[in-house]
């Protein structure tokens, strides 16, 4: 439910493509951030067709991740209730 394994962005392959200038503002401030080819991203993230990705390159961050809401609301809801807790739904304005 919980990934840290980077993130990847791009933008559209058009004139209002601000990619570089947004890796250039995470260098500045101190950001780990690497700036990609479409070719070079199936070396850092797998899966992602590099054919999707515009031709200015993609920003990788290898600090960034993501979280599994559903996943994780899950494993707490089994926890809550295995320490004893009662859920109750449907109770009305809090």
């Amino acid at each position: 439910w919980l990934r840290l394994d980077g993130g990847l962005t791009w933008d559209a392959d058009n004139a209002a493509n601000q990619i570089e200038e947004i890796f250039q503002h995470e260098q500045a401030i101190g950001y780990e951030t690497r700036l990609l080819a479409p070719a070079e991203i199936a070396a850092v993230t797998p899966g992602i067709d590099a054919k999707a990705v515009s031709r200015q390159g993609a920003i990788f961050n290898a600090g960034e991740g993501w979280v599994d809401l559903p996943s994780l609301i899950g494993l707490l809801l089994r926890e809550f209730g295995g320490r004893g807790g009662r859920i109750i739904t449907d109770a009305g304005a809090a």
